[in-house]
């Protein structure tokens, strides 16, 4: 797996994990935790979507560098 994909399954797995945390916050009633790492999770999965944004538009410019086939 290359470098960029696994970034990007990483924060995946990380804002997974929060979304998990602001729930069980949520359930034994702590709402300001819940709220927080609600937060953390959702600031995670933007920059994810903007990191893949960003290397497709990237891979898109320099051919051959940042594409499937580069290896």
């Amino acid at each position: 797996m290359r470098r960029a994909n696994t970034i990007i399954v990483i924060r995946s797995v990380i804002a997974a994990l929060l979304v998990a945390i602001a729930v069980a916050n949520f359930a034994s009633g702590r709402i300001v935790f819940g709220v927080l790492f609600a937060a953390l999770a959702v600031m995670n999965v933007v920059m994810t979507i903007y990191i893949g944004r960003r290397r497709a538009r990237f891979s898109r410019r320099f051919r051959g560098f940042a594409d499937r086939a580069d290896r």
